[in-house]
């Protein structure tokens, strides 16, 4: 990354300076990295923007070594953030999270497992917005500036620690999806043929990400999805009603009742 370009990493060669972790591609690269750490760290983090999104491919399938790094990126920076927090719910998530990163532990799990495994889109974007918004706070507190956006970093905090959750949950291994099914109901009667979507609420911060449809009417209509936290409403086709938009946390296969008017 110092260089320019995007190398395999070897997760045993690494350093934590300034509260980040630096991850080398073998021996000789950590050696020659820590010759002169302050320049090739800066070097490192310049390019880190530039060449960030190089991993992705056109393909519906990314691969889970990209994940891998989030996750371990993360796990070097949730603990910074946590203590810079003064919102008490706020710091009650970054704990959270850093807990279950600390328990999942990404260092210790084997890389050629994680380069075997193909990821979906969906909860590659989901874990790529997470990553942003986290990055961004973390840079923010190292130059004591402000966060910029409590909501989204709420967001993040929750979406990132339910990902994590699904691992923990499953024997430390990924869970790419979860089966969802949702019942509509009205005074705690189900009714059918009403139409249900959903969106990461990560996702529903940014305007370039549209909601997903269930691909059958209710009532139940069931949907795959990645794990993580998710705003999900119900609109009726005939008459266009709608009903208020429901928070759902999500980290394994859920039944979620829908109210709608």
């Amino acid at each position: 990354m110092s260089r320019g370009k995007l190398s395999d990493i070897d997760p045993n060669v690494f350093l934590i300076y300034n509260n980040k972790l630096y991850v080398y591609s073998n021996p000789k690269s950590g050696r020659v990295f820590m010759a002169d750490v302050a320049t090739r760290a800066t070097a490192a983090d310049n390019n880190w923007w530039d060449l960030r999104y190089a991993t992705l491919t056109t393909s519906s399938w990314i691969g889970a070594s990209e994940v891998w790094r989030m996750l371990l990126r993360s796990k070097s920076m949730i603990s910074g953030i946590e203590k810079a927090l003064n919102d008490p719910k706020l710091k009650k998530k970054a704990n959270r999270l850093d807990q279950s990163l600390k328990e999942y532990n990404p260092e210790g799990q084997d890389p050629d497992w994680w380069t075997n495994i193909t990821m979906t889109s969906d909860y590659f974007s989901q874990l790529q917005q997470d990553d942003i918004v986290l990055s961004s706070a973390h840079d923010a507190i190292l130059a004591n500036d402000k966060i910029s956006s409590y909501d989204n970093l709420g967001a993040a905090l929750d979406d990132f620690y339910l990902k994590v959750n699904a691992c923990l949950l499953n024997n430390g291994k990924l869970v790419e999806s979860v089966s969802v099914k949702v019942s509509t109901k009205k005074s705690g009667s189900e009714v059918s043929n009403w139409r249900v979507f959903c969106i990461a609420k990560i996702l529903k911060l940014y305007p370039t990400f549209s909601p997903t449809m269930f691909p059958k009417l209710s009532s139940p209509t069931e949907l795959k999805v990645a794990p993580g936290n998710y705003i999900m409403w119900a609109e009726n086709p005939q008459t266009g009603s709608k009903s208020t938009e429901q928070e759902f946390p999500i980290d394994s296969d859920e039944e979620c009742d829908l109210t709608v008017p």
